[in-house]
């Protein structure tokens, strides 16, 4: 059959070259909704919905969830598949433990190290793999780090209950697993709902290592359960306050103080980056979604519009108030169509590069990727912020913070008040992250207190 033979009915006559092509066409997200969503997004994850188990577990496997690593997620697998009774997962090979088998981060250490030094004395051009003969070559040493710290050289702790193929990744074998393309002897949802239940077991193990003990007390326990040991709680974290044996009164408060502060606590853990040489770093490091785990650039910048609304009159200089960020610039249905409307014009071969169709831009690109990471940069965001000097206008804040420090048009501003006006608008913008991620907690410990104060 030629290649203008195959089609999707629902795409409008679009082309393939295979049946496989067509097939991978019709799972992909142009057809199938996405409705399976990361277990971390109780605790903040931003990513998905995804289409997939698949896609999940790749979402995993590539490091793009900020609350666990690949590394983690396989040690905490293979944990929960030797405790399990008996009953083992089919996706997971039990006499392969991660931890002793594969690459391990000394290794990566010592095979960058000797790569760099061939390099220094010109023995090598490239940097090269060593690892058990790998004999892998790369320009850069940041390539050579990148495959290093690839699923390539770990363990393969994974496989295919049908055809025992193995995998270094659980994206890998989910892969292979829903698309059959071996015709594996096996029940397909019936693999991809245990691989999805083992994803779910690593949450919530993983959940219950972090979360603070005083927390399960207050989520995990029946109301009836909680009212027996509330008055010992209390009295272990205020110690010597005679009053502090009972709920009513000052106890009720210290305890809500008290769990509070471990909340907050627990939400500031975590970003490791840093520490910066300006406040331009630091607002780039925002910017460049260097900080996920807690806030976005796009995150960011709508709570510092909504706190220069509210200011009581208090402007910050460097944000203008008329644009609103919410409203201007490019949305996120508008990126997934440009990029949908691009993909639609390479496959049908009426265009040679995925080009950008906003309004105003025609910026082309080789690969999908690059369109997609052009699209989510502040190229096409508002540009809210501006220099107090000259009134130029920029899209994200370490831009604007770049231009005020290096001060090269001469504008005729106090550099470092407006600097320090920028450092205090990051922390109040801080703040309110915490406070919005800590105010459900905090009312649920209220509403508990509430009815216990009820009996």
């Amino acid at each position: 059959m030629g290649y203008h033979g195959i089609s999707c009915e629902e795409c409008e006559g679009r082309t393939f070259v295979n049946q496989n092509a067509l097939k991978q066409h019709q799972n992909s997200s142009i057809h199938q909704p996405k409705n399976v969503r990361c277990p971390f997004q109780s605790l903040g994850c931003t990513s998905g919905p995804f289409i997939s188990v698949a896609a999940l577990a790749r979402h995993i496997d590539a490091k793009g969830c900020a609350f666990i690593t690949r590394r983690q997620f396989n040690g905490i697998a293979y944990d929960l598949n030797q405790s399990g009774d008996g009953e083992r997962d089919n996706v997971i090979n039990p006499d392969i433990n991660p931890r002793k088998m594969g690459i391990s981060r000394y290794q990566v250490y010592l095979t960058t190290k000797e790569a760099g030094r061939k390099v220094l004395n010109e023995e090598d051009d490239f940097w090269t793999c060593t690892y058990h003969g790998c004999g892998a070559k790369f320009k850069e040493k940041d390539g050579l780090k990148a495959h290093l710290k690839s699923p390539t050289h770990e363990a393969r702790m994974y496989r295919c209950p049908g055809c025992d193929a193995n995998f270094a990744d659980l994206g890998s074998a989910c892969s292979h697993i829903e698309q059959d393309v071996r015709g594996c002897d096996l029940n397909v949802k019936a693999v991809i709902s245990e691989a999805r239940d083992l994803i779910t077991a690593v949450t919530t193990k993983k959940d219950s290592r972090t979360r603070p003990r005083i927390l399960h007390l207050f989520f995990s326990l029946g109301p009836e359960e909680v009212f027996q040991r509330f008055a010992g709680v209390c009295k272990h974290m205020t110690g010597s306050n005679p009053k502090c044996d009972i709920i009513p009164g000052t106890a009720e408060k210290k305890i809500e103080k008290s769990i509070g502060k471990v909340v907050k606590r627990q939400v500031r853990l975590g970003c490791t980056s840093g520490p910066f040489i300006s406040v331009a770093a630091l607002a780039r490091h925002i910017d460049a979604q260097g900080c996920t785990t807690f806030i976005t650039r796009r995150q960011f910048n709508e709570i510092a519009y909504d706190l220069n609304q509210s200011n009581d009159g208090e402007r910050y200089s460097v944000i203008d108030p008329d644009i609103n960020p919410r409203t201007t610039g490019i949305s996120k249905d508008t990126v997934d169509s440009i990029i949908k409307a691009a993909g639609r014009k390479v496959s049908n071969r009426e265009d040679d590069f995925w080009t950008c169709t906003y309004p105003g831009c025609v910026a082309e690109f080789k690969a999908k990727d690059s369109l997609k990471a052009h699209l989510q940069s502040p190229t096409h965001e508002a540009r809210m912020y501006r220099c107090p000097g000259c009134n130029a206008d920029f899209p994200d804040l370490g831009s604007a913070c770049s231009h005020i420090e290096q001060n090269v048009r001469g504008c005729n501003i106090e550099v470092k008040a407006v600097i320090k006006e920028v450092h205090k608008l990051i922390t109040a913008v801080k703040k309110k992250k915490v406070s919005d991620r800590t105010s459900a907690s905090l009312r649920a410990i209220w509403l508990l207190s509430k009815s216990l104060r009820q009996k």
